[in-house]
Parts: C-alpha cells; sequence; structure tokens
C-alpha cells in the first residue's frame, strides 16, 4: 500500500499538484466559512429579521450539521471509489447553489431548505481534499497537509467572524452572503479547471459500504477516537459558532462588533495551533496519545474556568482567555485523533476512516446547536427584549457551561484509552506488537 501511495504521489509534477491543492483550498475556505457564519455573528440579525425564537436560529445551524454528519459515510465511499477531485466538484455546485438561495429566502422553511443545500454540497468538501492529498502525497506528508488544510479551513472561519460582521453592517447580511456566494461560484469555476489537468483520479474497486464500515467500528482502537469526536470539536464549535457571539453581547455586555474580534481570536488561534500539528506531534516523539491528553486538558481547564466565571459575573477578559484555552485545545487534540484513526484503520479506505471521526464530530454539533437553542428558549420568560435583540439571563448560560464542562471530563477519560501508534501505521503497529 506505500508502494502505491509513492506511486500516485510521484505521477504528477510538484507545482501542479501544489496549484491543485491551492484550488481546492479555496473552495474548502468557503465551504468553512459556511459552517460558521450562519448564524455566528448575524444571529441578532437574523433572529430580529424573521422576529423567531432562539432554537429556530440555532437550528439553522444544527440543521447544516445534521446533514453534513449523515453523508460523510457516503462522501468518505463515493471518494474512496470515485477520487476526490470529482467528488469535490459535486459538492462544490451543490454548495454554491445554497449559498445563492439563502441570503434570497425570507422566510424560516425556506432557510432551512437553502441551508440544507448548502450543508448537503459543503459535506463533500473536506473528506474530498483529505482524499486527494493521500492520492497525490506521500503517506509521511499527511499530518502536514493536515494541519494546512486545518489552517484554511480555519482562517475561512476568521472571514466568517469579525470581517462578515462588518461587511454585514455595511451592506445587510443577505447582501453580504450573496457577494460570499458569487464568490464561491468562481472559486469553483477555477477549480474545476485546475483539477481537469491532473486528469482522470485512480478509481478503486467497488466495495459493500458495510465492509469497510463494519471494519473501522469493528476495531476497537476506533471506538474512544469516536467518543472524542462526539465531544471535543462539537463544544469548541458551539461555543465559536452557535453561542459565543450571543453570549459576549448578553452577559459580558460587549458590543457585536467586539464580539466578533474575540471570536475571529478564538479561531484564529485554532488556525495558528492546527498548523503547528506536525512540529508539535514530532516533538512529543510522535507520542500522538500524549498530545491528546494534552489538548483535551486545556479543553477541561478552560470549560470548568467558564462555569466558574458565569456563576461569579466574572469579566469578560477571564472568557477570552477561556475561549482562546478552548481554541487551543482544538488545534492540538483533533488532528492527532485523526491521524491516529487513519493509522491504526486499514490504509485503503482512508476516507471512510475519517470520515466516521468527521460524523461524529458533526452529530456532536447539531445535538449541542440544538441543546443550546432549548436551554435559551427555556429562560425566554427571564429574558430582556432591546432593540438590539432578546438578552438571555447568566443562568442560562450557566446552565449551558455546566453541560459542556462535563461533557470534556468524559473527554478527558476517554482519552486515557486512547492506543498509543508512535506514527506507525497499521501494518507496521501490528507487525510491531503481534
Amino acid at each position: 500500500m506505500a508502494d502505491i501511495a509513492a506511486t500516485n504521489s510521484n505521477s504528477h509534477s510538484t507545482g501542479l499538484k501544489v496549484m491543485a491543492m491551492a484550488a481546492m483550498g479555496v473552495v474548502y475556505f468557503l465551504s468553512y466559512f459556511q459552517r460558521v457564519a450562519i448564524p455566528g455573528p448575524i444571529f441578532n440579525d437574523i433572529q430580529n429579521d424573521l422576529q423567531a425564537p432562539a432554537a429556530a436560529v440555532t437550528a439553522l445551524s444544527a440543521l447544516f450539521f445534521y446533514i453534513y454528519a449523515g453523508m460523510q459515510l457516503l462522501v468518505g465511499l463515493a471518494a474512496d471509489r470515485y477520487g476526490g477531485r470529482r467528488t469535490l466538484l459535486v459538492g462544490g455546485v451543490l454548495m454554491v447553489a445554497g449559498s445563492f438561495l439563502f441570503p434570497l429566502a425570507h422566510s424560516l422553511p425556506l432557510l432551512y431548505a437553502a441551508r440544507a443545500v448548502t450543508g448537503l454540497g459543503a459535506s463533500f468538501i473536506f473528506l474530498s481534499f483529505i482524499k486527494e492529498v493521500d492520492t497525490l502525497w506521500h503517506p509521511r506528508h499527511f499530518v502536514l497537509f493536515w494541519g494546512l488544510i486545518a489552517g484554511i479551513g480555519n482562517s475561512g472561519g476568521l472571514a466568517a467572524t469579525a470581517p462578515f460582521r462588518w461587511l454585514a453592517d455595511a451592506v445587510t447580511w443577505r447582501h453580504a452572503l450573496l457577494a460570499v456566494a458569487a464568490l464561491s461560484a468562481v472559486a469553483l469555476v477555477a477549480a474545476g479547471l485546475t483539477l481537469r489537468r491532473l486528469g482522470d483520479a485512480p478509481a478503486a474497486p467497488p466495495r459493500p459500504l458495510w465492509q469497510p464500515l463494519l471494519g473501522i467500528l469493528r476495531n476497537r482502537r476506533s471506538r474512544p477516537l469516536i467518543i472524542l469526536s462526539l465531544i471535543v470539536f462539537p463544544v469548541f464549535f458551539v461555543v465559536q459558532v452557535t453561542l459565543g457571539g450571543k453570549f459576549l453581547t448578553d452577559f459580558c455586555g460587549v458590543n457585536a462588533r467586539t464580539a466578533s474580534l474575540i471570536l475571529m481570536l478564538m479561531i484564529g488561534t485554532t488556525a495558528g495551533v492546527s498548523m503547528l500539528a506536525e512540529p508539535l506531534q514530532r516533538l512529543a516523539g510522535q507520542r500522538r496519545k500524549l498530545v491528546s491528553i494534552v489538548g483535551v486538558g486545556l479543553g477541561l481547564a478552560a470549560t470548568v474556568a467558564m462555569v466558574w466565571g458565569a456563576r461569579t459575573q466574572a469579566p469578560a477578559g477571564l472568557f477570552l482567555a477561556c475561549f482562546v484555552l478552548l481554541a487551543a485545545c482544538t488545534g492540538i487534540a483533533p488532528p492527532a485523533f485523526s491521524t491516529i484513526m487513519k493509522e491504526v484503520n486499514d490504509p485503503a479506505v482512508v476516507s471512510q476512516s475519517i470520515a466516521v471521526v468527521n460524523c461524529g464530530a458533526y452529530v456532536g454539533m447539531a445535538v449541542l446547536s440544538n441543546f443550546v437553542g432549548v436551554v435559551l428558549d427555556r429562560y425566554a420568560d427571564q429574558a430582556v427584549t432591546t432593540a438590539a435583540g432578546t438578552v438571555y439571563p447568566g443562568a442560562a448560560y450557566g446552565a449551558i457551561f455546566v453541560v459542556l464542562a462535563g461533557l470534556m471530563l468524559v473527554a478527558l477519560v476517554t482519552v486515557l484509552f486512547v492506543g498509543e501508534t508512535g506514527g506507525k501505521g497499521r501494518i507496521d503497529y501490528n507487525s510491531k506488537n503481534s
């Protein structure tokens, strides 16, 4: 298998491969923007525009994630079977269509429909990108490119915070999203033209969906990683996207622009730390379990401090520190989780092994997004309506933070059961331990 990977990685010039990576990177940047932008910094805009309860607004985020999660296993199968460049373009067309439809919709059902199409298309992009990394480059470069891809995605998330808020203030949120949709269409056309130069992707022989999937699920080394995928990234994402901006304006009293700057710093921290994934793991002697424990420990410390801060009416500075710490956790731990998942499973189904982790992460995001909306609405009788939007009481946010801290405690216990691969793939690892 390593010989096949090496052959594939040498079949194109380095310049062409870099161009292809850049083209796919721009599409992934914009798909990640779509994840973060809605409701994100425009939570109050959407709520006021449609006079909708909090649960209806957070459902826009949850719907995206449910569809994204549900598609991961099918996208993994398709990417392994047909090649990532084909599946990326198919998904890109759907994502662009949904991106145009969303700002043109003026009712909740239409917004949900547009969001569903966007989520369906975006669900193809990441795994397609990962599959092409596996096809075009030698396996030893996987962690390096994982960090770069994470950095690209988080940069898209950065654009969806303060810059998007500023653009929405200048031209309205609907016009801002239409501009992003137009940019996405241009990027997809450019990616299509670039990927055509690579020719047809090598196709794998068809396999039943259940065969590799059951192999992954039956692998005892996969199971702790699946549990971790349900918790760690979802906790970060629900704070950064669904809850963070609203909490900062309601509880800390900062304005929407300042809140978006804090969220921008948060995702910028994740992007920077993610791009250091390869040197961090090398510094740890390829002990990916150790890296995972450190990352999850930071996340637990952040969420526990958030609980304390909510109960003691702590100033905004404490929550800024907690948000940055949680962002660092996300930059450290998930790249290690995914790399271990790849190493402990069959290298012939790399997209599907990563798809299982991705599926868990987006199920977790969707459930937590729904949970946040339900909790806020349960405190609606204590909320205050202002010109800027509905302000929820501190007790609502404190209840949410208690649950997030409990989940991170479960994650810390779970990570202790993760197997250490020492940077070895499945074949080398098994032979070493046989």
